[in-house]
């Protein structure tokens, strides 16, 4: 615990270092993102979804969780600590939501629905996305469904069952992956193999977006092998998300780091 501690302390201390900002970018399509993307301002659908959050923040109901990712077993939480530690903090789901709004996407699938609001922030971006979200833990996704319900959201279908069980299948279903959120079995082995198993579907505008890069040492080491692949052409790092890109008209390799 206290190697992962240190590791997220150390991280964020270089990241504070290394991130540009709007003014250093020379990329054109990377200052486009960093003014969609992350300057953008909490819409309609994003404070509605920040309200829910804040609702379930203060719910100290308890919660049995079937954990097949890093931790293994069954246990039991809180709401409220799903919320607070688990689920995706407004901040972040605000990159999400604005992502999706200013990307192509129309199939977007979630590894790991967890309370639901990644999805939820995804799937409000626009009318048109089909989000397939999936979670081994029935619970946990019973709660997200009836968030989902709450905020009118309808265009989310709900798969329980662990990744490695459905992935293979399920990918060949897909018409095409135009967007890849990955937030489940923080470990090195599971990113590589997700990553792997989702690399021959991918095409030049296909986006991964992993997170918890620096959730531990071995996530953050799962990035940097990802980074290094010679199929991925732009890296994007906010901290917490990392996106990765596959986009072919760009001749160099190039890897970013966004002060967020």
């Amino acid at each position: 615990m206290f190697q992962t501690f240190s590791h997220r302390i150390k991280s964020w201390l270089w990241f504070q270092k290394s991130a540009q900002t709007r003014y250093y970018i020379h990329s054109p399509y990377v200052f486009e993102f960093y003014c969609k993307v992350l300057d953008e301002p909490f819409d309609e659908a994003c404070s509605s979804i920040e309200t829910l959050w804040m609702q379930i923040k203060n719910n100290d109901s308890p919660i049995q969780i079937e954990d097949f990712g890093a931790k293994k077993g069954t246990y039991t939480s809180s709401l409220s600590h799903l919320a607070k530690h688990v689920a995706i903090q407004p901040k972040y789901g605000k990159v999400l939501h604005h992502f999706l709004k200013w990307n192509e996407a129309t199939y977007v699938l979630e590894l790991g629905t967890s309370l639901g609001f990644g999805a939820a922030y995804m799937a409000s971006a626009k009318s048109g996305i089909e989000l397939t979200t999936i979670d081994a833990s029935a619970s946990v996704q019973n709660y997200a469904k009836t968030y989902h319900q709450a905020l009118g959201l309808k265009n989310i279908t709900y798969i329980n069952a662990q990744f490695d069980d459905v992935l293979p299948k399920l990918l060949n279903d897909f018409p095409r992956l135009d967007v890849v959120y990955i937030d489940g079995n923080h470990t090195y082995e599971a990113t590589l193999r997700y990553f792997n198993l989702l690399l021959p579907k991918c095409t030049a505008n296909t986006v991964l977006i992993f997170d918890d890069i620096y959730w531990s040492k071995a996530m953050s080491d799962a990035w940097t092998t990802i980074k290094q692949n010679e199929k991925v052409r732009l890296t994007i790092d906010v901290f917490q998300l990392g996106f990765v890109f596959f986009r072919t008209e760009r001749l160099a390799k190039e890897d970013f780091v966004l002060r967020y």
